[in-house]
């Protein structure tokens, strides 16, 4: 029997050889990708910096929600604020509505929507309720400012609801919206008092 090794030994040995000598497979673009990722990171962190900067300055309101359920991720202080304006408007007409039904006098549930715009727009915000046929509601003395008309179901006008912000200022789109939603609920109060009134109810 010959000396040395067998055939079948070498051939392991030299496959084994190829095996160790071959560079591991890289899939192509890999590379790049693993040096483009802080890159795109950072693009993305300065992306995030200028829209936030941007949002910020508007004085509009600015969110970013989730699909479906709409959950927030992001709102600028504009949006914040008009939330906690419609939050103070609501509480407002819910009072005030709730004050009507109970049989309260007008001014006392009028006063209340006056209370949700005073906390809607501002501590020092005036407001005050003027309705036609002498029948005025005054909370607060109006000097200046601006007023919504009190509109009724056929277009009537019942009176209006004069704002006087602390410091002055023109309106906001968002100031007008919250105006209007409380001149309707006075609306829905004074048809609702009328109705008590022909009924005899008051």
């Amino acid at each position: 029997m010959p000396a040395g090794p067998c055939r079948c030994t070498s051939r392991r040995r030299a496959r084994g050889r190829r095996r160790t000598s071959r560079s591991p497979r890289r899939r192509p673009g890999a590379r790049g990708r693993r040096s483009n990722a802080p890159a795109a990171e950072a693009a993305r962190r300065e992306s995030e910096a200028r829209f936030r900067a941007l949002a910020e300055a508007s004085p509009l309101g600015v969110a970013v929600t989730t699909q479906g359920p709409g959950t927030f991720l992001y709102a600028n202080r504009a949006s914040k604020a008009a939330e906690r304006a419609r939050t103070a408007c609501a509480n407002g007409q819910r009072e005030a509505l709730e004050a009507a039904l109970s049989g309260a006098p007008l001014e006392a549930s009028l006063g209340c929507l006056v209370r949700g715009a005073v906390e809607a727009l501002g501590p020092g915000t005036r407001a005050v309720f003027s309705l036609t046929g002498g029948d005025g509601v005054t909370a607060h003395q109006v000097s200046g400012g601006w007023s919504v008309p009190i509109l009724g179901a056929a277009g009537t006008a019942l009176g209006s609801l004069a704002i006087d912000p602390e410091p002055p200022r023109a309106p906001t789109p968002y100031d007008l919206e919250l105006a209007t939603m409380l001149t309707r609920t006075a609306a829905m109060i004074i048809a609702h008092r009328d109705l008590d009134i022909r009924r005899g109810l008051r």
